[in-house]
């Protein structure tokens, strides 16, 4: 099988950039995304060195009406795009109360309605084909809400949902649907990651401050910023051997068509699928009396 043409968003930094550059090396041609290429001179120099087979392309994902023109534009420039790689992503931290409707909607449109405006773009032709793979970028944000970080929880929870109902619908056309949950990696999402805390002319309610929930949460993933478990260059390379039926991947060959694949990165990912699984069950116990006398 000839490499794949892989269109991924957010190449600038972190996974997004370490998977463009594995995938350079595996021979695909890449892609990938950048919101303001002026901030990114480093990656994009990065990512033309490894091979000419990369391809930038500037876009914002919030820019909704800009995507299908772009995807018309990569078509008739590179050919079919046989992956699709929503990666571009952005977080929002503070109890949800102090979250503003504006930057709420901000939040949905970098990592909810961009995500779905490219997998509506690339359908038309994934269906003609018959062929082609989607993978979400999704989080352990996505498996349960944590205090601190319910507007991104939110947005996550909207793109899982939404692959889920799509590897139906799209299981006649032989399209997959992967959804990725990364941990914690050591890349600079918490160092980019727009905080709203105290200061900076915004004093959170002060009922939120102190020994809140979501303060404690913030807090202490701000300490953990550079000791995160997860290696970004495994994450990568994961996620390749996925979309391409190798190394780890072999044993997921077909998977996704018709049930989504969720491919857990990291052992805390695993370890936050477990429990959420375990307070499920418990809550299936709480109320299996209550849901059954509802019935006629």
């Amino acid at each position: 099988m000839s490499p794949p043409t892989v269109l991924i968003t957010g190449v600038s930094s972190g996974i997004g950039l370490l998977f463009a550059v594995h995938a350079l090396k595996q021979g695909a041609t890449v892609i990938g995304t950048i919101r303001n290429p002026s901030r990114a001179a480093d990656a994009l120099s990065r990512l033309s060195s490894v091979s000419s087979k990369f391809h930038p392309v500037t876009l914002d994902v919030t820019h909704l009406d800009k995507i299908p023109l772009v995807i018309e534009g990569i078509k008739k420039k590179h050919g079919p795009i046989d992956t699709l790689i929503n990666n571009a992503g952005y977080s929002i931290m503070g109890p949800v109360e102090e979250v503003s409707m504006e930057e709420a909607k901000y939040q949905l449109d970098t990592c909810y309605f961009g995500p779905l405006a490219l997998m509506k773009a690339v359908l038309p032709d994934m269906r003609k084909r018959r062929s082609g793979t989607i993978m979400n970028l999704s989080s352990v944000a996505g498996i349960n809400g944590l205090p601190g970080v319910g507007t991104y929880a939110a947005s996550k929870f909207a793109l899982e949902g939404t692959t889920e109902s799509m590897a139906v619908e799209l299981a006649p056309f032989n399209i997959r649907m992967i959804l990725v949950e990364p941990g914690a990696f050591r890349t600079e999402f918490l160092t980019s990651t727009n905080l709203i805390l105290p200061g900076g002319g915004r004093e959170w309610i002060e009922d939120y401050q102190g020994d809140n929930p979501a303060t404690l949460i913030i807090n202490r993933m701000r300490e953990y910023n550079g000791k995160q478990p997860g290696d970004p260059e495994k994450a990568a390379e994961r996620m390749w051997e996925v979309i391409s039926d190798t190394g780890y991947g072999e044993a997921l060959k077909g998977k996704g068509i018709g049930k989504v694949l969720r491919v857990l990165l990291g052992s805390d990912s695993l370890g936050r699928m477990k429990t959420c699984l375990d307070m499920r069950q418990e809550t299936l116990r709480d109320v299996e009396a209550l849901a059954k006398s509802c019935d006629f």
